[in-house]
This record gives C-alpha cells, sequence and structure tokens, in this order.
C-alpha cells in the first residue's frame, strides 16, 4: 500500500477515524476526571562524614558504599513504623509501604523521599515523617562514634498540583491513540 492509496482509505473512511479517534479521547477524559487526585511530595536526606582531616576521604567513601544500603533502610518495615508512630492512627504501615519510595540522587549523597496521598498535606507529612524516622533510626544505629551522619536537607512541601490524573496530557495520548486505532479499523474496513 502506498501513500496515495493510504490517503484514499483516510479519505473514504474519515468518520470512522473520527468516530473511533472521539471515543477514546472522551473515554480517557472521562476516566481523567472521574479519578481521584494523587498528590506527591519529596524530602531529601544527606549522608556526610564526621571525620576531619585524613579520614574525610575514607568516610566519603564508606557513604558511597552505604547510600544504597541507606536508601533501601528508608522503605524498611522499621523506618515506616516509626513514620507511622509520628503520622498516628491516621496512615499505617501497609498504607505507607504503598505510598513511599526512596532513592540516591545520582552523584550525590543525598536520598530522596517521595510520598504519595490524596491531599497536598498528607502527602507532605508522610515524607516529612519518613524522613524523620530514617534519620533517628540510622544515626540510632550507627552510633555517636560513626563516620556518617544523616540528616534532612530540605523538608517536603505541600504540591501544587497532582501527579496524577493528568487530564490534558492523558487527552493528547489518548488522541493519538485513537487516531492510530481508527486509521488501523478503517484499512481493515476498506481492505474487505
Amino acid at each position: 500500500m502506498g501513500m496515495a492509496d493510504f490517503l484514499e482509505i483516510v479519505k473514504r473512511q474519515w468518520l470512522v477515524i473520527a468516530m473511533i479517534t472521539t471515543l477514546v479521547v472522551a473515554a480517557a477524559l472521562v476516566f481523567g476526571f472521574v479519578q481521584k487526585p494523587v498528590y506527591e511530595a519529596k524530602a531529601t536526606c544527606v549522608v556526610s562524614p564526621t571525620a576531619s582531616g585524613q579520614n574525610e576521604y575514607g568516610a566519603v567513601q564508606v557513604i558511597t558504599v552505604l547510600l544504597n544500603t541507606i536508601n533501601e533502610v528508608a522503605v524498611s518495615s522499621p523506618v515506616l513504623e516509626g513514620a507511622a508512630k509520628r503520622l498516628g492512627a491516621a496512615v499505617g504501615l501497609n498504607q505507607l509501604k504503598q505510598d513511599v519510595a526512596s532513592q540516591v540522587i545520582v552523584n550525590t549523597q543525598i536520598i530522596a523521599i517521595s510520598a504519595r496521598a490524596e491531599t497536598p498535606v498528607k502527602a507532605m507529612n508522610k515524607a516529612n515523617a519518613v524522613a524523620a524516622s530514617l534519620v533517628d533510626y540510622v544515626n540510632k544505629k550507627t552510633g555517636e562514634n560513626s563516620n556518617y551522619r544523616i540528616e534532612q536537607l530540605d523538608p517536603a512541601i505541600a504540591p501544587k498540583s497532582p501527579v496524577s490524573p493528568r487530564p490534558v496530557k492523558n487527552g493528547i495520548i489518548a488522541f493519538i491513540l485513537g487516531l492510530i486505532l481508527g486509521t488501523t479499523v478503517a484499512i481493515l474496513i476498506d481492505s474487505r
């Protein structure tokens, strides 16, 4: 099938393409507006050496190795239990396991803790509670004579807009998918 044949099919079946595209876009927009909004807030913690002078380079090397471990500890049960206690009865451990994630920011000594919730304030509170619990847990485990310490760098702030749903973005994607689906159906109908 050449371009001329394709354009002829589009001319003959434009109504099918338009109807399918419209249906797909409408379904995506309705789904987007019916969905409850989800907000995400991020808090950051920094792991830094406590040693000075000759030992500082060694402490930085230890931190580099330990960052991934501390990142995993951030979403572990003991840390999330501590966060749940800070949040009170409003949030349980299982909910935190679903709503919280952490990641090491590449080429830094920073761990970003993100939390999702149905309101901006709840997302902020979750992220800050997990960050505070991580700081307490790691510093208590390593003790005062450790080569490194962890502290909260930036507290989470309440996000202004949700991370989901995104009706405009979803509408654009649905439009493109609708055109593809509509054109495919048009070609199938025309080839009969």
